[in-house]
């Protein structure tokens, strides 16, 4: 493998080395599938994700794999994005619904069990309050003379007081929880949603300038050739020191890349700089880029000032918001390009936002703002219909990202 990749970087167009490579890896796939299926059968479901997961590594769009392992994960929450994963692969596959419904239930079950138990044990404390309350009320009452003969009629007062008090909290726990019923969920389940606020311009930045700030933060990602700098896709500038967030399909070929901008907006890119993956994630198909080098003599970078644009809250974002995304899709010229559209929805609990908004394959890894200039998401995946009439855009949603990041400066 190492041989056929060095031979394709010394010559990109060797078709040879390029059949050769994928080869390779249908052929360690297969083994992979071999050795995954045998610790299944032997029982070791944690070798068995392991396995599958070096199978992604090689095919991350291997639907059976993204089922497999969301049907062996033991964590409920990890296993459903594994499922769903499979479900954008495969939407017709009838078993990964029915693995998530499973789940789904399973989880509803367990709350209810646990809404139950809590109510019980605040009834249990309410009924010991009371019974401690009226304790302290027999401890402290000095009856007098006049009185002691109708003691004995207050004390079992009181006692039948607690015994009513007992049988009327016990009937209420039982109401409140026999009468409840574990309904079937929905296969994605929508998660609680905040209340909608109004997304505009802050007071010291028009929408405009929010707009021209994320198109000055927005990169295109290549890979050095002889004649320049092929363009792969588009990245966001996180951090002024050159901290640049992309898809992991448009870096997942190599490490060390060219990254293009524009000096004036309206104007065509040029190759300013070379960077190398910091840090990949499969799953979320995010990878994060760190420029080292001057493209002109190779010489590091230092004091580096670019302009980055800040990360929002995509649960703030609500179905029918305005969003903009930027990006250089290489399609009618060389410069950023701005397209506009609306928040359709959201899949993979808030971990996914879709969009209607145009964006062609060379901007995925872009910028998606907010009308406040807000980032967003990351343009990851258009989906077109068979027929060719319709077609919805996906964004990694930016709380995805800022956990991204997170993990990355805590290592």
């Amino acid at each position: 493998m190492a041989h056929f990749r060095q031979a394709l970087a010394i010559n990109p167009e060797s078709e040879q080395a390029k059949v050769e490579i994928e080869h390779v890896l249908e052929q360690k796939e297969k083994h992979l599938w071999a050795f995954a299926e045998g610790a299944i059968e032997s029982g070791d479901r944690e070798q068995a994700c392991k396995y599958l997961r070096k199978v992604l590594e090689i095919n991350p769009k291997s639907g059976k794999a993204w089922l497999e392992l969301g049907e062996l994960t033991s964590d409920p929450q990890e296993a459903l994005g594994y499922l769903e994963h499979a479900l954008i692969i495969n939407p017709a596959s009838e078993r990964a619904r029915v693995a998530i419904r499973q789940i789904n239930e399973e989880q509803e079950a367990e709350r209810l069990r646990a809404r139950q138990e809590l109510e019980q044990a605040r009834a249990k404390e309410e009924l010991e309050r009371l019974g401690h309350l009226v304790y302290m009320s027999d401890e402290s009452a000095k009856p007098s003379r006049k009185v002691a003969s109708k003691w004995g009629v207050l004390r079992v007062g009181r006692i039948a007081l607690m015994g009513i008090v007992l049988v009327c909290g016990l009937l209420i726990v039982w109401f409140t929880t026999a009468h409840e019923t574990v309904m079937p969920v929905p296969t994605a389940t929508p998660t609680s949603q905040p209340k909608a606020t109004a997304v505009r311009p802050t007071p010291t930045m028009t929408y405009r300038q929010a707009i021209e700030r994320a198109q000055r933060a927005t990169v295109g990602i290549g890979i050095a050739r002889d004649r320049g700098c092929f363009h792969l896709g588009s990245g966001a500038v996180v951090d002024p020191t050159g901290l640049i967030i992309t898809n992991l399909h448009v870096v997942e070929g190599g490490n060390l890349y060219c990254i293009t901008r524009a000096e004036y907006l309206e104007g065509e890119t040029y190759w300013y700089y070379n960077a190398r993956v910091a840090k990949r994630d499969t799953l979320m198909d995010l990878a994060l880029l760190r420029v080292e080098s001057h493209s002109d003599d190779g010489s590091p970078v230092s004091n580096l000032s670019l302009v980055s644009v800040p990360l929002g809250d995509s649960n703030k974002v609500h179905t029918g918001d305005t969003i903009y995304i930027c990006g250089y899709p290489k399609v009618g010229g060389q410069n950023v390009t701005v397209t506009k559209g609306l928040v359709s929805g959201f899949e993979e609990s808030r971990t996914l936002i879709k969009t209607d908004a145009e964006f062609s394959p060379g901007s995925s890894g872009g910028v998606a703002i907010t009308e406040n200039g807000l980032l967003i998401g990351i343009p990851t995946l258009l989906d077109v219909a068979p027929w060719g009439s319709g077609k919805i855009g996906y964004l990694i949603a930016v709380n995805e990202v800022r956990r991204f990041l997170q993990s990355y400066q805590g290592q």
